[in-house]
């Protein structure tokens, strides 16, 4: 019997690629050689980046470079160190020039409000209030003094803490707070 192969003629004909498939071959071929030769550089610059790594590490944990980067790091911490100082020298110094000025004012209208027979031992300033120690030959030069400071408008808050009745001298403290409420005889 013989058998009749249908297919007979599709086995000796060779197979036509048009042209456009093997355009689209041809391009994912070169687009994996690319990628492939990418990667390899890649990994070929890794592994010289990793060896000069190693060669400077060695280099690095020689004795004397270690001492020397740490002598480095000392330095870099101080001047860290250094460059928050001058930040907070600066804030400072900006809060003591404004500062200066209301003690400064504060000293003028003091100087001012002084009768001519009162005479003050000391002043004592801080940044929210002010203690005046002095003399007087009468106690009116005091009562005075306290009046021309409350007209000064210097302080709401002041009053006379004590007062030492002598002979010759009456001897006084006095002190005022920077803003609160005004004390009764300012109203």
């Amino acid at each position: 019997m013989y058998d009749f192969n249908f297919f007979e003629n599709y086995r000796n004909k060779k197979k036509k690629v048009d042209k456009g498939s093997r355009s689209a071959m041809l391009l994912v071929l070169a687009f994996l050689l690319l990628f492939g030769g990418f990667m390899g550089f890649n990994f070929y610059r890794m592994a010289a980046l990793q060896s000069d790594m190693d060669a400077l590490q060695a280099k690095l944990s020689l004795p004397e470079n270690r001492e020397t980067l740490a002598r480095l790091e000392n330095k870099q911490n101080q001047l860290v160190s250094l460059e928050r100082l001058v930040v907070q020298l600066e804030k400072v110094k900006a809060t003591t020039e404004s500062g200066d000025t209301i003690q400064q004012v504060w000293f003028e209208k003091i100087v001012a409000a002084i009768p001519v027979d009162l005479q003050l031992t000391s002043i004592s300033m801080r940044t929210d209030s002010v203690e005046v120690m002095g003399r007087a030959p009468i106690r009116s030069s005091i009562a005075e003094f306290q009046h021309n400071l409350r007209n000064s408008k210097l302080s709401g808050n002041l009053h006379v803490s004590n007062i030492t009745y002598g002979e010759d001298e009456n001897s006084f403290t006095l002190f005022m707070k920077m803003g609160g409420e005004p004390d009764a005889y300012n109203q």
